[in-house]
């Protein structure tokens, strides 16, 4: 993964997932008519320097997939067309702020596969463009790569928080959540439990889970982790 933004999902983003993005093989990107993503940018503290369309082309490239020059009619059907662009985004309050969509096409049917509109934080324009095309570039992973995280939001009644880093829905079967339980920062005892199936998506759900004997005193700091699960 390529990925200069926070650590997660993006925040500032909105995602349209209409098809399934798996069992590609190559990426056409169009090339971008807006000179700002070919040009040589600075940015950061200390300074680097970038040219965005190149970035994508990394990006896409350590993923795996083949890039190609054109679209082939006999690979139309395993080719994904990527294109992107800038646009301005405003609140609900009318505020103003630079953004990022970036589109997912099927090269073979012309199908809009996914739509990424992000925002970026910077100093400037320009930094925060380019941090919304890392941000736009993090969404695309995380919709090939789920992962489920969770957390313990209620110690004393041992509520637990599932959460999908992406917006897509999961029904998700045999998840196995581990939870330790530390002493002063020790590792006192620890337990897997296999959670019903259910449907996990990008809004948190709670669940609640048994605890072992062991581990019933309330002064224990409770860490939970999923360890395996199934998608379908």
């Amino acid at each position: 993964m390529v990925a200069l933004g926070a650590a997660g999902q993006p925040r500032g983003h909105t995602s349209t997932i209409k098809g399934s993005l798996k069992g590609y093989k190559y990426v056409y990107i169009v090339p971008p008519s807006d000179p700002f993503f070919t040009a040589t940018l600075t940015v950061g503290r200390p300074a680097k320097k970038v040219i965005l369309s190149e970035l994508a082309k990394d990006f896409y490239s350590k993923l795996g997939y083949k890039l190609s020059p054109q679209i082939d009619p006999k690979l139309a059907d395993k080719t994904l067309v990527v294109s992107y662009g800038r646009e301005r985004h405003v609140s609900s309050s009318l505020v103003y702020s630079n953004g990022i969509f970036l589109q997912v096409n099927n090269a073979k049917t012309g199908k809009a596969l996914a739509v990424y509109a992000t925002d970026g934080l910077g100093s400037s324009a320009t930094e925060e463009l380019v941090h919304a095309f890392h941000n736009a570039l993090d969404l695309f992973y995380y919709t090939l790569n789920p992962k489920v995280v969770a957390k313990i939001i209620d110690q004393t009644r041992f509520r637990v928080e599932l959460r999908l880093t992406n917006q897509t829905p999961y029904f998700v079967d045999n998840l196995k959540l581990r939870l330790a339980y530390y002493d002063n920062g020790k590792l006192v005892c620890e337990q897997v439990n296999t959670l019903k199936p259910r449907i996990i998506q990008g809004e948190a759900i709670q669940t609640s889970v048994k605890r072992t004997k062991k581990g019933r005193n309330t002064n224990y700091e409770i860490k939970a982790e999923v360890v395996e699960y199934k998608e379908s």
